[in-house]
C-alpha cells in the first residue's frame, strides 16, 4: 500500500524512472537530510512533489482572512468542476499557499 501511494505521486510512472521521478527523489532525501532524518518519509515525497509541481512556497506573501477566504471558494470551485468533469486527472491536493506566479491547485 505504502509503494502504491508513492507511486500515485509520479504521473505515466513506469519501471525506469524519467528524469521528472528522479528529481522528485532526490529533491525527498534532500528534504530529508534537511531535518536530520534518517529515512525518507512519504511526507518528505509529498513536499519533493509539491515543489516541483508547484513551485517554491512564497512565505514573504502575507494574506489577509478575507483574501484567504475569496481564494479558498475560488479554488474549491476548480476542484469541483474537476469533480464533475468525465475525462479529468483525479484531484490530489487543493491548496490556497502562495507559490511560484500565482497559485496553484493539483
Amino acid at each position: 500500500m505504502y509503494v502504491m501511494r508513492v507511486l500515485f505521486f509520479f504521473p505515466l510512472y513506469s519501471f525506469s524512472p524519467s528524469n521528472n521521478q528522479q528529481l522528485w527523489i532526490k529533491l525527498a532525501a534532500l528534504i530529508a537530510a534537511r531535518y536530520n532524518q534518517p529515512y525518507v518519509r512519504l511526507e518528505d515525497f509529498e513536499q519533493a512533489v509539491e515543489r516541483v509541481v508547484g513551485g517554491l512556497e512564497k512565505k514573504n506573501k502575507v494574506l489577509s482572512i478575507e483574501e484567504k477566504t475569496i481564494i479558498a471558494h475560488h479554488e474549491a470551485g476548480h476542484a469541483i468542476a474537476g469533480w464533475f468533469l468525465e475525462h479529468a486527472s483525479p484531484l490530489l491536493k487543493v491548496s490556497i499557499i502562495p507559490r511560484g506566479s500565482s497559485m496553484t491547485f493539483f
